[in-house]
């Protein structure tokens, strides 16, 4: 049996202990984070697909319910998602996941020539679905393959894998709409997911826990047999509301910030490089971060973490300013770098019949505030301006107060 990596000190020996723990990591961990990746690197329904529709004929209107109904999706997936988990283990919900959304991904090309909105709207929901059902067995699987003490260097490396595909997907994605290669992109886009479904098919992993077993904040077996509704003890309950807050302060990146930065007369160029350098710094970051920040407690990481990253928003009602834009950008990655990887694997330490409810929980409560984040911040930006980037500075001190605070061993639980 594997066990975790014994701690060392040192930025230098706790960096070559996080390689070390990426290295050793089983080889279908291995192939879980490949497939993530992968699947990442060919992903454009939901930056695309307006764009898309719209010059396929679609009215702009009927594009976004498309778009939004891609969204409503999403939620949906993740309790679809666990519950495939808990039926057939990991790694057929993975690979069902990511088939089904291929082979939904090749059919929208097809679906937009019948200029139907309502066929086109059906099929972006159902994509949402099964692209959101992915998320659940894969972070069940690295909790499964991985010892607890590297549950957060595999998380790190989850993230990193799939932003580097996603810092990649726009550059493939903008070369072929150059040239008007709308149906290769989506080709593209089903043949990752199904390279991605053949390798998780083939990922050998394990039936139980790798190493260590649950921490005392999951373990009772009273709160096994509480099924759902453990997950709103008050611990809980506080981490699924970082997780909803810190949807709703990120999402203003890709919701305000941009009409921020026009009203202030800045170029598009200005909001490309601000995504660009967040894209960049956060896989650059993420595992020597992770590495020299191994050993906090999770609650503090959690706090000063995601602190960071809600009051480096604040910056950005300097809009005027193009360094003040681009240095609240690095501070926001440099946040969640401390904080994400440890708020994303927080449900790997839940008890085996909690973990895969807890992660759907976890990640539907993130996608809800990235669904009513945007509708509510530029309702409220067009009202108050610039002022609107305090108030999300103040939801992110809310989301490291709770985040900080739901992260505690919860000792005693019933």
């Amino acid at each position: 049996m594997r066990t975790a990596v014994e701690p060392q000190s040192g930025g230098v020996l706790n960096l070559l202990e996080t390689h070390r723990s990426v290295r050793v990591m089983p080889s279908g961990a291995r192939r879980v984070l490949a497939a993530a990746g992968i699947n990442q690197l060919g992903s454009v329904m939901q930056g695309f697909l307006v764009v898309f529709l719209v010059q396929a004929g679609f009215a702009p209107r009927e594009a976004a319910v498309a778009a939004g109904a891609f969204a409503v999706g999403t939620l949906v997936g993740a309790p679809v998602g666990a519950d495939l988990t808990t039926r057939w283990g990991p790694r057929t919900a993975m690979t069902a996941a990511l088939t089904a959304t291929g082979a939904f991904v090749a059919l929208t090309p097809w679906a937009a020539e019948t200029a139907s909105p309502v066929a086109m709207t059906a099929l972006a929901l159902l994509t949402g679905v099964t692209t959101q059902a992915f998320r659940p067995p894969s972070s069940e699987a690295l909790s499964r393959s991985v010892p607890a003490a590297d549950a957060v260097v595999a998380f790190s490396a989850f993230r990193v894998s799939m932003n580097a595909g996603a810092l990649l997907a726009p550059v493939i994605a903008a070369a072929a709409i150059a040239r008007g290669w709308w149906t290769a992109l989506f080709v593209l886009d089903a043949l990752s997911c199904l390279v991605a479904a053949a390798l998780v098919a083939g990922a050998r992993l394990p039936t139980v826990d790798v190493g260590a077993t649950a921490s005392p904040s999951f373990s009772d077996n009273n709160l096994a047999r509480q099924g759902p509704r453990a997950l709103f003890t008050p611990t809980l309950s506080l981490y699924l509301v970082a997780m909803l807050t810190s949807g709703i302060v990120y999402c203003q990146t890709y919701s305000v910030l941009p009409l921020q930065l026009a009203d202030a007369g800045q170029p598009t160029s200005l909001y490309a490089a601000v995504l660009s350098i967040g894209a960049i710094t956060l896989v650059v970051l993420e595992l020597p971060v992770t590495s020299a920040t191994r050993h906090w407690p999770v609650p503090t990481a959690v706090f000063v973490g995601t602190f960071l990253f809600g009051l480096s928003y604040a910056a950005y009602a300097a809009a005027g300013v193009g360094a003040v834009v681009v240095a609240g950008a690095v501070l926001c990655v440099a946040g969640t770098t401390i904080s994400a990887p440890r708020l994303w694997s927080h449900p790997s330490a839940a008890h085996p019949t909690l973990r895969p409810a807890l992660f759907a929980a976890s990640q539907a409560a993130f996608g809800l505030g990235m669904a009513i984040g945007p509708v509510l911040g530029v309702a409220v930006w067009q009202e108050v301006g610039r002022s609107w980037w305090a108030v999300i500075a103040v939801v992110g001190v809310i989301s490291a107060v709770t985040g900080g605070f739901g992260t505690r061993t919860m000792r005693g639980a019933t």
